[in-house]
Order: structure tokens, then C-alpha cells, then sequence
């Protein structure tokens, strides 16, 4: 496998690993373990925020080559302006979040549905970015030089690397439940 092959391989697995701790997460929510759902979340939305940023960086930024207009189904606007909405709806979620867990009770319950609803509307708006760009914009990534693409997977790899422990740990604590 290449150097490019390796790397969109690795976009697409962070991309489950991502879903994977959205869903801890939303485990722990569902059974008030409130600790561990906010240890999700922040894992979550830590590796959120780098793979949007590395897709920027290396992929969208003005300064990079590596997509050339005619070979993007969608511009790089279009990728630029789903970054900032999702970055909107994760700032948004991690607000409602934070009010949540001060909640007692029924206000928390009901709070609990407004929250999980929200987040299905955010999964279902990250689901969509996600195919747009498995199915047109990491195809590009093979114009990365072999540098950019190993400092590229190498950030992500890093990043899955630190959260295995944990990922372990909470892995354990919902199966036990």
C-alpha cells in the first residue's frame, strides 16, 4: 500500500473511531454515567476538531496545491463552509452539554431528549460530510508528497494512540453495565 492509499485509509478509519466515541458517549448519557460520557465527549470532540484542522492544513488551506479545481466535484468552499458548520454545531453541542450536566431530575431528563436529538441532527450533518469527502476530496490526497502524508497520518495515528487506553477503559465499564 502507498503512502496515499495508507493515508485515506487512515482518514476513513478515524472516521469510524470518531463515530465510535460519539457513540460512548451517547452510552454513557443514556446510563448516567455522566463522567464517562463526558470523557467521550471530550475525546471526541478533541479528535473532531484535529481531523477538521488537518483536512484544512493540508487539503483546503489557500496555499495548498494538492486540489486543483477540476478534480473536486465540490470546490473547497463548499468543504471550508461544512468545516465551519460543523465546528458551529460541536461548539453549540459542548454549550448544551455543559448546561446538561447541571441539571437534576425531570429538567434533566427532558434536557437529555433535546440533547440527544440535537446530536442525531449533528451526526446526520457529519455523516454527509464525511461521504462528500470519501467519495471526491480525499481521492486528492495522493498529491500529497511523502512528507505531507506521513506528517498527516502520523497526527492521527498519534492522536488514536493516546486514546486507547481509555477507549479500553470505557470499552470495559459499558460492557460490565
Amino acid at each position: 500500500m502507498n503512502s496515499s492509499d495508507r493515508l485515506i485509509h487512515c482518514v476513513c478509519e478515524h472516521h469510524k473511531s470518531l463515530y465510535q466515541w460519539f457513540l460512548l458517549h451517547q452510552e454513557g448519557l443514556l446510563t448516567h454515567h455522566i463522567v464517562m460520557a463526558q470523557k467521550a465527549w471530550r475525546v471526541f470532540e478533541g479528535g473532531l476538531r484535529l481531523h477538521l484542522e488537518l483536512e484544512n492544513e493540508y487539503l483546503f488551506s489557500s496555499t495548498s496545491n494538492v486540489l486543483q479545481t477540476g478534480e473536486l466535484r465540490w470546490s473547497k468552499h463548499v468543504y471550508l463552509k461544512e468545516h465551519d458548520k460543523v465546528l458551529k454545531l460541536l461548539d453549540q453541542l459542548s454549550e448544551m452539554l455543559l448546561e446538561f450536566y447541571d441539571f437534576e431530575g425531570r429538567k434533566k431528563r427532558l434536557a437529555l431528549l433535546e440533547v440527544l436529538e440535537k446530536q442525531m441532527t449533528f451526526r446526520h450533518v457529519l455523516e454527509h460530510h464525511e461521504e462528500r469527502e470519501e467519495m471526491d476530496a480525499l481521492k486528492c490526497l495522493s498529491g500529497l508528497d511523502v512528507k505531507q502524508a506521513k506528517a498527516f497520518e502520523l497526527e492521527i495515528t498519534a492522536w488514536q494512540s493516546e486514546q486507547a487506553e481509555l477507549l479500553t477503559q470505557l470499552k470495559v465499564h459499558f460492557a460490565a453495565c
